[in-house]
């Protein structure tokens, strides 16, 4: 209990510290000067004006690769300085408050400098660099079939236009790193002893630069990879519940550092502001959770909607087959192997969190599902990592050559 609660004051100590370093980061931002920044964000607002209306937001086929144009147009508007102090301009946000924005510490600093084609142009080298580094680390890391794995994930996400959007940006380049940090010293003792105070501190800020985008990207991203490097060190814990208990402990990490930072916004802009922030957002989270008149909620539909831009026919044909061949290898060729199934429970589990946050965030998830789907990369992630756990590469050498006979 003792132990329980020095944890406690320590993540009490993480949040006030990162509330105030948010709130200091913002203020200060507000005070570069706005002449640039603003005729570079209405530049921008207007390509992304002719973009809505001239150009295909549908990238390629299908809503999967749809641009959210009206979002980005948002965020280059909560990027310039609003009415009042630098103070209240960072609270305020053009009166989108309930949100940290926190994204505005590195946008606005570039629209001081940069028009916003060339920030997207940034954005495409910065995002073909990280998804780089990563496929690098976990090859080095955990072989070359798990690199593969992420790779596709990212592309059914269609993570090659990310870059044109700043909304679906934030919490790509976030993972990339987290899983880039995960892959370099998730096995380090002091990383092992902190697991749970990492996902609280990534919790935070997630909720510090989400536009509640993707954000279980970040937690379920770099606890799989965590996973992974767990069950090839050999460190997983005995009983297949405790590692299940471990993944739960984490997750419930992440959530509260979400939630809480999340929260924060709402009293300190109130106090700001002279409005009630936070009467604003409780009404706007019912509404994202249950729906009203106007946006009825129909969970058919939003799991359907989901389901279907993640998993297209052609990929859950690829996927049965390799789920097929799979088991067949494990039928005929590799019978022992069975007795490792129970580790990868932990990763099934995580493999379901983006329906959880669906069932829970009902209407958002339904109407958006053209940008929400893309939380299922944990559960795609999930399934071709632990279908390309099940294969024994050296066995499977052995029965190519003939070495082996079944068993």
């Amino acid at each position: 209990m003792q132990k329980i609660g020095r944890k406690a004051g320590h993540w009490a100590l993480l949040w006030l510290g990162a509330v105030l370093a948010g709130l200091l980061a913002l203020v200060l931002v507000n005070l570069l000067p706005e002449g640039p920044v603003l005729t570079h964000a209405r530049e921008g607002r207007a390509v992304l004006e002719a973009e809505s209306h001239e150009m295909i937001t549908e990238v390629y086929m299908g809503w999967g690769s749809r641009l959210d144009s009206p979002a980005d147009s948002a965020m280059l508007r909560s990027a310039t300085r609003g009415e009042g102090n630098a103070l209240q301009s960072a609270m305020d946000m053009h009166t989108y408050a309930r949100y940290w924005h926190g994204y505005v510490v590195v946008l606005r600093p570039l629209l001081a400098f940069f028009s916003f084609g060339t920030i997207r142009y940034l954005s495409m080298l910065l995002h073909t660099v990280l998804l780089c580094m990563v496929f690098y680390a976990i090859s080095k890391r955990l072989g070359l079939g798990i690199a593969l794995c992420y790779a596709l994930t990212v592309a059914m996400a269609y993570g090659m236009i990310v870059h044109l959007s700043m909304q679906y940006s934030n919490m790509f380049y976030l993972q990339y790193l987290l899983c880039w940090a995960v892959l370099k010293w998730g096995d380090r003792p002091r990383m092992t002893r902190h697991t749970a105070t990492f996902f609280f501190a990534v919790g935070m800020l997630t909720a510090y630069v989400d536009f509640l985008t993707a954000p279980l990207l970040t937690l379920g991203l770099p606890l799989l990879l965590l996973l992974l490097i767990r069950q090839r060190d050999g460190t997983v814990l005995e009983e297949p519940w405790r590692e299940l208990a471990w993944t739960v402990g984490q997750s419930a990490a992440w959530a509260c550092g979400y939630g809480l930072m999340w929260a924060a916004k709402w009293p300190l802009a109130s106090a700001v502001l002279g409005r009630n922030v936070i009467g604003e957002a409780v009404q706007q989270t019912a509404l994202r959770v249950q729906g009203n008149v106007q946006e009825t909620v129909d969970r058919t539909v939003l799991y359907q909607e989901n389901f279907a831009r993640m998993f297209p026919p052609l990929v859950l044909c690829a996927v049965g087959l390799f789920a097929l061949l799979t088991l067949v290898w494990l039928l005929v060729w590799d019978r022992p192997s069975w007795r490792r199934m129970p580790r990868l429970m932990p990763m099934a589990l995580v493999a379901l969190y983006p329906y959880l946050w669906y069932t829970v965030l009902a209407n958002h998830s339904q109407i958006h599902a053209w940008f929400t789907y893309r939380a299922q990369m944990l559960t795609a992630f999930a399934i071709l990592a632990g279908l390309v756990s099940c294969w024994d590469v050296s066995r499977l050498r052995a029965v190519w050559h003939g070495r082996v006979t079944k068993r």
